[in-house]
Formats: structure tokens, sequence, C-alpha cells
């Protein structure tokens, strides 16, 4: 069985290498002599990177509050040059390295910290697999996640991944990644929010509210996955449950009443897992936006949201950061848990925030009494907000920096 499923994984991970990943083997070589050369030229090089095409998360954050405020570090930072989000690094000129570049894969063997808001930050899937697997930037790569962890991920566990630390947001999630990843003692480090939460605090002057629907991914609906006929009995993403939940949700009658009514708009935006099929989705109401990640930031969705409807997704954290309301929406709990993550620390079903609602009808009625209580929260949700963030700032970029720089250097940061 064992076997099986290691043969599964294996196959997994063959079907999403692409051409690029094979011919970075060849640049690798032409590469180490030029990182040789920047290991001797400069001092305290520190990359930066989230997905390939993107600056908008906990990366770019962290990116700019060095770039911006700590001169004794040579920070870079890491994107594809046709991405959308080029344009808001432009100015920061040589600091700049295109993705996947002889010059991106110098500075990711020669930086003394890589930090990343995503597991594989190498220069490709497979070079960053390979480096990890070898052990090539042992104790050198921090993991500062790109949202709140809530279950029990065992490809974030200390014996899948080397990193020299990861970064926790929440002080129940860091007592939960300390006791079940199996990272060393100062592994784990708790920040009190995360880099982009600095952000959260100001919000723009929009004309109109909104409500944010965001659900999260599911393993067994990406393309070419070997369980979606096992566990949805259809080989057709609009015959799914996500798809009919989530589509039937944005074109309830009630939905579009309320948003007239109300002088609303509700936003539905698919993680990057699924945005392949966001052109499935479809609204014919004007007070219903399909949004992508081209047009819009997500950054700015989240924070000027009045309220979330979302699923599983940890994304939830950045509303109880902000203390706003929140929907549970899940269809499809008992297969979540079965074939994509585990149960973890946060109980939807039993929290202060919210509590987990199964149907339409249900995230109609929630979204109905939400509405009248003008997206207010009550004190039971406030207090429990103190447990959860009882660091509530705007310092956590600078947390972040002090701490990875006091485990490169073993000494903390001179400066104030």
């Amino acid at each position: 069985m064992n076997i099986k499923k290691s043969f599964l994984k294996i196959r997994d991970k063959l079907c999403y290498l692409k051409v690029r990943d094979m011919l970075s083997l060849v640049l690798f070589p032409i590469a180490l002599p030029y990182a040789g050369y920047l290991k001797m030229a400069e001092r305290n090089i520190w990359l930066v990177c989230e997905r390939r095409m993107e600056a908008r998360d906990n990366g770019y954050v962290f990116f700019k509050y060095i770039a911006d405020n700590i001169r004794l570090i040579n920070v870079y930072y890491a994107i594809d040059e046709r991405s959308n989000d080029y344009n808001k690094l432009y100015n920061y000129g040589k600091k700049i390295l295109s993705f996947g570049s002889i010059r991106h894969i110098a500075y990711y063997m020669a930086c003394d910290a890589l930090v990343t808001s995503v597991k594989n930050s190498g220069p490709n899937d497979l070079l960053g697999f390979l480096v990890r697997k070898f052990h090539l930037k042992k104790n050198k790569i921090f993991f500062i996640q790109h949202g709140i962890t809530i279950n029990n991920v065992d490809h974030f566990h200390y014996n899948r991944t080397g990193f020299r630390a990861i970064t926790c947001g929440a002080y129940p999630e860091y007592k939960f990644v300390s006791e079940h990843f199996g990272y060393p003692k100062d592994g784990v480090i708790f920040i009190g929010g995360q880099c982009r939460y600095d952000y959260l605090h100001n919000v723009d002057n929009y004309l109109q509210r909104y409500i944010l629907i965001m659900p999260t991914w599911r393993k067994w609906l990406k393309h070419g996955s070997p369980y979606l006929k096992e566990v949805e009995h259809t080989y057709t993403f609009t015959e799914t449950r996500y798809y009919k939940n989530w589509a039937g949700l944005i074109r309830n009658d009630y939905l579009i009443y309320t948003a007239k009514k109300n002088n609303l708009k509700f936003i539905f935006y698919l993680h990057p897992m699924m945005e392949s099929y966001i052109d499935t989705f479809r609204s014919e109401n004007s007070n219903v936006i399909i949004a992508n990640k081209k047009d819009y930031d997500i950054q700015s969705l989240i924070r000027n949201a009045s309220m979330l409807v979302t699923d599983y997704s940890s994304v939830f954290f950045d509303f109880i950061y902000m203390k706003k309301p929140i929907i549970f929406f899940q269809f499809d709990v008992d297969d979540f848990r079965k074939f994509h993550y585990s149960q973890g620390y946060f109980q939807y079903d039993d929290n202060p925030f919210s509590n987990t609602v199964y149907c339409i009808k249900e995230v109609n009625e929630k979204l109905k009494d939400a509405i009248q209580h003008e997206f207010s929260v009550n004190d039971e949700y406030l207090e429990e907000h103190k447990k959860y963030f009882p660091l509530y700032d705007t310092k956590n970029s600078e947390r972040t920096f002090r701490e990875i720089y006091k485990r490169i250097y073993l000494k903390a940061f001179p400066f104030r």
C-alpha cells in the first residue's frame, strides 16, 4: 500500500513538470561560477520570492520593508517579467531578478537567506525540489507562508521541507506547529501577524461596500488528478459539488436581491490553484463580480471587504485580524478531510468567530443577519481575537526581519 502511495505521489509530481524545468538543469552549472563571484563581491544577500508571477503577498511586503528601510541588507526579489505585478517593482531596478534566469539561479545559490511565502521557492519547481532534497540551501530557507496554517499539512513538516524556520502569525497556530510539525525549538517563530497584516489597519475610500466570496482549492480538482472520479463520481468540473455550490450561491435570487436592496456588491475570487476554471463561472448581474488576479489586487480586495464567505481558506484569519464577520460554507467537509487536509487545531463548527453552514439557504440566512447588524462582531469574538493576535500592530514585517536576521548571523540586528 505504501509503495502504491509513493508511486502515485511521484506520478502526480511528474505531471506538473514543464520543459523549462528540465532546461534549468542546463543553466544550473553555468550559474554556479557567478554565484561564487557574488559570495565574494556582495555581503548580506537575501532573496525573496512568492509564486513566479506574483508580488502581492507576504513576500512582496517583506521585500519592500527591507528594501525601503534596511541598508545593511542587499535584498532581491524574483519575479517573471511578464507578470502583471512586475510594474509594482520597477523602481527597485537591479534588485529585481527575472524569474528562472541565470542571474536568479546565481543569487538563489549565493544568498545568506532565501525568504519565501511558498514551499517550492526555487527558480523553477524541479531545481527547487532538488535543492531541498539534497540540502544545498540547508539552514538558509525561511518560510513566511502566504496564510495562517490551520490544518496538519504534512508537506509543511520539517522532515519534508528542511526549512531553517517557519513563521506563525496566530498564537494557536504557533503552538500547533511547534507541537506537530517537528521543527527544532527555534525553528518556529511567533510573529503575531503576517507581513501583509501591516497594511490591514487602514482601508481605502471605496464608494460601495462589498462582500468577498473566496473559496479555497481541492486536491482532487487539479487537472490530471487521479482522484476526481473517485470523489465526485464525474470527470466534468461543472458537475462537481464545488462548481454547483459556488456557482449556485453567486447566482441565487436572494443574494442578487440582497445586493440590490442594500447597495452591496459580491466579489467572487477563486484560489490560484482553481483559476483555470474561472471561465466556467458566470454572472449576469452587475452586483456580482467574477474577479481574476489580472485585474484585481487580492490584498486590496481583502483589506476593503465588509465580510468574507469562504469554505476552509485560511484567508478568514485576515478577517479575524480586521475584526470582520465570516461565513464558513462547507458542503463537502468529509471529503475535504479525507482527500485534502486532515483536521487541525481550529474547529470550524465550534468557535466564537462563526459556525459552519452546509447549504446555500443557510448562507443566505447568515448574510441577512450580518447585514442587519451592519457587519459588526460581538464581544466574545473580540475577546478571542486577543488570544489569537496579542500583538496587534503594524510591526509584523519588522519582527519577521529581526527574527530571521538573528538566526542567520547569530546576533540581534544592531539598529532600531
